[in-house]
């Protein structure tokens, strides 16, 4: 079952740690912290409040969406990374290897936590804009924190792939509570 997106990982991650250059560095250090969850809830959780002193429901509505996507989207990324024990990449290059029910960071890379944070902004601009631009954008930002963390080595191609769906799946549910 794990055979192929092991494969997988192992050869994007191979190749990712035989690229790296002081740009790539510089650029993907950078965009890790977009994903960052003190970051992310805060910008919400001052959107939301910039709507309560403007008294502009539609800014309200976008902070408190966006805020509730980010929790949704961390709570159960995290859950999940405790339940399913994943060792990251840095730790042996094994993609195979599991230890469920584990509180050690090291045994919490599936699913990448701050590409479901980024991918839960992703889920709300698609839910509530209708803007192309914004909407492009966004897909940019959430690719390029789960870009950050493949080239950092916290996460294997996987793990990206399934926070960005959670983060999304939170991000839009969240917009239409």
């Amino acid at each position: 079952m794990w055979y192929f997106p092991a494969l997988l990982d192992l050869k994007v991650r191979e190749f990712v740690l035989e690229n790296r250059n002081p740009y790539a560095d510089a650029y993907f250090k950078t965009v890790n912290y977009g994903g960052d969850g003190l970051i992310v809830g805060t910008a919400w959780a001052l959107v939301w409040g910039y709507g309560k002193i403007s008294n502009e429901s539609g800014v309200i509505g976008w902070g408190r969406d966006g805020f509730l996507g980010f929790l949704m989207a961390g709570t159960s990324t995290y859950i999940l990374k405790v339940l399913i024990g994943r060792e990251r990449p840095y730790v042996s290059g094994n993609p195979t290897i599991f230890k469920p029910l584990n509180l050690d960071d090291k045994y919490q890379s599936l699913p990448s936590g701050h590409t479901a944070v980024a991918f839960s902004v992703v889920g709300v601009v698609w839910r509530k804009s209708k803007s192309p631009y914004l909407r492009i954008s966004s897909l940019i930002y959430g690719l390029s924190v789960a870009g950050a963390r493949v080239y950092l080595d916290k996460h294997w191609l996987s793990d990206v792939i399934f926070g960005a769906g959670v983060g999304f799946l939170a991000g839009y549910l969240s917009s239409g509570l």
